[in-house]
């Protein structure tokens, strides 16, 4: 059901009157179904019209945030990300003026309104850099943000339970992100001294398990860029084991600088762990293997091959230093060569050099020695201590290279921490549904125990906001439109066809809310489309008179929906060829996902050549066109046939890769969703899977 601007107004006040927190922040997201409504309830609003026209239709300031909400939809809808922007954070600015006189329960709508600011930014500076402009909206966004900060530290008059001091840390976390992401790190610092300068504020440890990892990272990161390794590597640990488990992305992250530093330390990384992170295992493997066989020469090939990645990443620092301990290990395999003996001359050290293909002279073979005796303890002759040998295994995923160039510790630490109870009045949105790594857990650093739980916790503080890793790896689906073809054909019929709805409905639900047009479905047989489809419930209600029956021409489907869309191409092509060159950017790309039970009875194989040819020809961005296969049933003949539009047409048409085949198992999760959703347009999620861009 629609939404007008009336019913909008009446919704928010009642929102505000019963102080539901998260329903305001539902309101108030320019992502919602109702901002489509309120998009085409005013098809060219100006403020000025709105205000002369709704202004003091509800308290002050709240009839000027309804009418900035408006604008910032219609410029989302029109893809005006820099006046979207502008808008949104005119909006916030006039929400500050409610908060700093509420409660906590205002929070869920602040954390909202905020994450939707950085997002404008960021999308607002990439069109402006693509362009070649000049915009600063992502600094603006920080300003913001900061401002949000000590709104809520000046917090005195609410209850404990009740304070805007717990989103502290959440909204500290969005301002780290904002200001490494226009590189001011150096004003990181103010905002880090104010936070420890305020002693009312509650432990970290009662905060939701997702404000402290972010925190953790960015502060691990700000004492790596500080050289301040030790502190770096206890936070980066901190933030590693509280980080929730299906987080992939955000552990790949955390690990892209803590295994450099434990890897500084001596504590090369076990080849589970590596096997879990394949990116990180193509960056840091050759380092490893080239620390455990003492081979000089190809940790310096590694270091010049992935010279430019390690820059980007500030860590080509790091494991030049680590250099030494291929030094080590070489010159350990000497000791051990020769019985371990207490004498050994220069020239057996200097030769071992020549051997790894290291020129070097005799005297730099005996500054290499010297250094070696120096940086102690003695790596050749009495090895290591009792204390450090009896602590092997504390090290949990990382094997310490304290006995040889190839030694293992015998036990492996569990990939995530131990269940997490969260004792936040604010909503831990990680911590649900973590499980007992069922191993012992034994920890590297000391975490402090949770306080107790606060009695008088408000309901709508203890609700997540949303599953944020999940969202985010999907919020690519924005730039796209998504097209549905279902297969409507006589094998449908049955229990597949329950099934087939089942999953039309899940995905049709998912994908609306990322799609400000709506999803539009098409059938293989049926004439009659669904176009603009903003819920799975309408798509129920339209399946209800629908019966399965006719051939299966997936190939004629395609060429009709992928030839209206490619008009479209040609048309914006020979606007830029004239001399419009925005036409190209004004097209939106295209996200075909089609749901079948088995092999076709035409040729769409053809098809896919002929279009992915076409794209290739005209230069257009490699994710411009994505097909998705979601096979119904078990049918092996229509596994093969999918398997071999999947992974063979790129070879064999030498033509880019549109395509990608995901099998419906009756179940769907959130790393299957993404899959379904972006694997016809991200060849990482294609390759991997949806755990691969989750974060």
């Amino acid at each position: 059901m629609s939404m007008t601007f009336s019913t909008f107004i009446m919704t928010l006040a009642e929102a505000i009157q019963s102080e539901n927190g998260p329903n305001l922040a539902y309101l108030l997201r320019p992502t919602s179904p109702h901002g489509k409504d309120l998009v085409k309830e005013f098809r060219n609003p100006t403020r000025e019209g709105l205000t002369a026209r709704y202004g003091g239709c509800i308290e002050s300031p709240w009839d000027d945030i309804a009418i900035r909400y408006v604008m910032v939809t219609t410029h989302i809808a029109r893809k005006r990300a820099g006046e979207a922007f502008n808008e949104q954070s005119q909006l916030v600015s006039q929400f500050f003026r409610y908060f700093i006189n509420n409660t906590g329960w205002t929070l869920p709508a602040l954390f909202s309104m905020l994450r939707d600011l950085r997002d404008l930014a960021f999308d607002a500076d990439n069109y402006a850099k693509y362009n070649n402009q000049k915009s600063e909206c992502m600094e603006s966004a920080a300003g913001v943000v900061s401002k949000a900060f000590s709104n809520c530290m000046m917090d005195r008059t609410s209850p404990p339970n009740e304070s805007r001091k717990w989103g502290v840390y959440y909204v500290v976390g969005l301002v780290l992100k904002c200001y490494f992401r226009v590189k001011r790190i150096s004003l990181s610092k103010n905002i880090l001294r104010a936070l420890n300068a305020n002693p009312d504020i509650p432990p970290l440890s009662e905060y939701p398990r997702s404000h402290q990892v972010t925190y953790r990272y960015y502060l691990g990161m700000l004492s790596f860029l500080n050289e301040d390794f030790t502190k770096s590597e206890q936070e980066l640990t901190l933030a590693f084991y509280h980080c929730y488990i299906p987080a992939q992305s955000n552990q790949e992250r955390i690990l892209t600088y803590l295994i450099p530093l434990r890897i500084l330390r001596g504590h090369l990384p076990t080849r589970d762990l590596m096997d879990r992170f394949p990116v990180l295992d193509e960056l840091l493997a050759p380092f490893v293997a080239a620390i455990r066989a003492g081979d000089i020469s190809a940790y310096d090939a590694a270091l010049q091959k992935w010279e430019r990645r390690l820059l980007e990443l500030n860590l080509w620092l790091t494991l030049e230093r680590a250099r030494e301990l291929c030094i080590r290990g070489l010159f350990r395999r000497v000791w051990v060569a020769t019985d371990k003996s207490t004498r050994i001359p220069i020239a057996m050290f200097h030769c071992s050099l020549r051997l790894k293909g290291i020129d070097v002279s005799m005297d730099e073979a005996e500054c290499y020695v010297a250094n070696m005796i120096y940086q102690g303890p003695a790596i050749m002759g009495n090895g290591p201590s009792k204390r450090s040998r009896s602590r092997g295994g504390q090290f949990g995923d990382f094997t310490v290279d304290n006995k040889s160039s190839v030694a293992r510790s015998s036990s492996t630490y569990p990939s995530a921490p131990p269940p997490y109870t969260p004792t936040s009045p604010v909503a831990d949105s990680y911590s649900a549904g973590t499980q007992s790594p069922g191993s012992r857990h034994t920890k590297l650093f000391t975490v402090p125990p949770p306080a107790s739980r606060t009695a008088a916790r408000t309901e709508y503080l203890r609700t997540p906001l949303r599953a944020e890793s999940f969202e985010d790896a999907l919020d690519t689906l924005r730039q796209y439109d998504t097209i549905i073809l279902m297969d409507d054909s006589s094998s449908m019929a049955g229990p597949l066809w329950k099934e087939a709805k089942k999953a039309l409905a899940t995905l049709a639900d998912v994908a609306s809310r990322y799609d400000t047009n709506g999803v539009d479905i098409h059938f293989l047989n049926y004439s009659e489309s669904i176009t603009g489809v903003t819920n799975g419930k309408s798509v129920n209600e339209y399946f209800a008179g629908l019966r399965p029956e006719g051939p299966t021409p997936i190939g004629h489907r395609l060429d009709i929906i992928l030839g209206d869309y490619f008009r479209g191409l040609d048309a914006a092509k020979k606007q830029e060829d004239a001399g419009n060159y925005y036409a190209r950017k004004q097209i939106k790309p295209v996200n075909v996902i089609v749901i079948t039970d088995g092999a076709p009875t035409d040729d769409p194989e053809s098809v896919i050549v002929s279009y992915a040819k076409r794209l290739d020809t005209d230069k257009w961005p490699l994710a411009q066109v994505g097909i998705q296969f979601v096979q119904i049933g078990t049918s092996r003949q229509a596994t093969l046939f999918l398997k071999d539009l999947d992974d063979s047409l790129k070879n064999m048409h030498q033509i880019r890769d549109i395509v990608d085949t995901t099998p419906y198992i009756g179940e769907v999760n959130a790393e299957m969703l993404i899959k379904v959703l972006l694997g016809g347009i991200n060849r990482r999620v294609d390759t991997r899977g949806g755990a691969a861009v989750m974060f």
